[in-house]
């Protein structure tokens, strides 16, 4: 099975509306990505990370960064009591060096030939929940309505992820 069949339907299959809400859903991901450097770069220095290296291992650094993708509310699967989340990311990696580039494109995430987002430029975190939070299972991103990010510091007593 190629990478193009992944989920429930290929990407050729998809409405228009779906097609828009994964571009959508990259472009929300893509300012939770500036947002994360923004806010990295107003810390203390003290608290502030120097710059991860792409082979960084989180502890190096004190800081967790989740990322949380949630249902829309008009999804069917919505319960208001619920916390509905379709995925948690790790946004560490977002403050690596080269991160700002990783999975430019589709090639080494789809099959390089044209479909219908081969012009989208995919930022990381939207590259992690495509391979990872959803596990390439496009029903599951055009679900997503809402995006949150939670910076905080490890304690001593809670090791940080990748320990």
């Amino acid at each position: 099975m190629t990478a193009l069949t992944h989920g429930h339907r290929s990407l050729i299959d998809l409405s228009a509306r779906d097609l828009v809400a994964i571009r959508m859903l990259n472009n929300g991901l893509s300012k939770a990505e500036y947002w994360i450097r923004q806010h990295c770069a107003t810390l203390p220095d003290e608290a502030r990370p120097a710059r991860l290296s792409d082979d960084c291992s989180p502890n190096a650094t004190g800081l967790r960064i989740d990322v949380q993708c949630v249902l829309r509310e008009s999804d069917p699967c919505f319960d208001p009591c619920n916390e509905n989340v379709v995925a948690n990311l790790d946004g560490l990696p977002v403050l690596a060096v080269g991160a700002g580039t990783y999975g430019a494109d589709w090639r080494d995430a789809l099959e390089p030939s044209l479909h219908p987002l081969s012009d989208m430029r995919i930022c990381h975190l939207f590259r992690d929940l495509y391979e990872h939070g959803v596990a390439r299972d496009w029903n599951e991103l055009v679900r997503i309505g809402e995006i949150s990010v939670e910076i905080s510091r490890c304690s001593i007593s809670e090791p940080c992820r990748g320990a």
